[in-house]
C-alpha cells in the first residue's frame, strides 16, 4: 500500500499511522512494515493479536500506552506502540530488509515529503488468508529544520594563520535527521585569493550530529597592512 505527501514544510517531529478495514483469518500471521520516502523503515506489527480481523483498524503510536501483545486480542480501534515480537524474523524482497526500526522516531527530523509505503505479509501462508478495504492514512507533525551558526561571533587570525570555525546545529523539537547548510564567504577590506583563501561549499551534517568544523586562513601577501576582514554566511539550513 502507498501514501504519497506532499507540500509539507520543515522536519518530521512526529508520525502516528492508522489503518482501517482489515480483514485477517489468523491476525498473528500478518506483518506490517513502513518506510518513509528518505529509507528509513519501521515494524508495525509481528507476531501480535490473536483472533480474526473482522473489520479490524489500528493506530501505532509512539506515545501509546502499551504494545500489541502476542496470543491476546487487539481491541480493534486502539492505539497502539509498534509491535514486534520476533525482531530476528525479515520477510522476503520487495518488503524491506532488516534490521527494522520498532520506534515511529526513526523518521524524526526527515523530509516527510515523498512516497511512503506500507509491506504487509503472511508468514505463515497458506494457513489463513485476508485483505485490506482501505489505505492506511497518516498523521505527521513537522519542525522548521535545526538553525545552524557559528559557534563564534569573530575569529582573530595573524597573516600565515589557518583555524576552524566551528558550526552548530542548534537543539530542536524530536531528533535530527541529515542535514546541510551553504557557507560562502565575502570580501570585506580583506581581498579574497590575496588576503584570504575564499570559501564557498555546503557542509553536510549526519544524522544527529550538531557540530562541524571548515577551515578558515589569513594569507601573507608580502604587504605592510592594518587588521583587514572578511564575513562568512552560512545559509540554506
Amino acid at each position: 500500500l502507498t501514501r504519497t505527501v506532499s507540500g509539507k514544510t520543515g522536519r518530521v517531529s512526529d508520525v502516528d499511522v492508522t489503518l482501517s478495514g482489515v480483514f485477517h483469518q489468523r491476525l498473528a500471521d500478518l506483518e506490517l512494515a513502513l518506510v518513509g520516502p528518505r529509507g528509513q523503515k519501521v515494524m508495525l506489527m509481528s507476531d501480535v493479536c490473536f483472533g480474526r480481523g473482522k473489520r479490524a483498524g489500528f493506530t501505532w503510536d509512539d506515545e501509546a500506552a502499551r504494545p500489541m501483545l502476542n496470543g491476546d486480542f487487539c481491541e480493534s480501534g486502539n492505539r497502539f506502540v509498534p509491535s514486534n515480537h520476533e525482531p530476528g524474523e525479515y520477510p522476503a524482497p520487495p518488503a524491506p530488509p532488516g534490521p527494522l526500526s520498532d520506534r515511529l522516531a526513526v523518521f524524526d527530523g526527515t523530509d516527510p515529503n515523498g512516497e511512503w509505503r506500507l509491506f504487509a505479509w503472511d508468514d505463515d501462508a497458506g494457513s489463513a488468508s485476508g485483505f485490506f478495504v482501505e489505505r492506511f492514512s497518516l498523521d505527521i507533525k513537522t519542525r522548521p529544520p535545526a538553525a545552524v551558526a557559528p559557534g563564534v561571533g569573530a575569529l582573530e587570525l595573524t597573516e600565515g594563520d589557518s583555524t576552524q570555525l566551528t558550526l552548530v546545529r542548534e537543539s530542536s523539537e524530536g531528533g535530527k535527521g541529515a542535514g546541510a547548510v551553504r557557507v560562502a564567504s565575502t570580501p570585506a577590506t580583506a581581498t579574497a585569493g590575496n588576503d584570504f583563501t575564499p570559501v564557498a561549499s555546503t557542509v553536510y551534517f549526519a544524522p544527529g550530529e550538531t557540530v562541524k568544523t571548515i577551515r578558515l586562513d589569513a594569507l601573507t601577501d608580502g604587504l605592510a597592512e592594518g587588521p583587514e576582514s572578511y564575513a562568512v554566511s552560512v545559509t540554506d539550513a
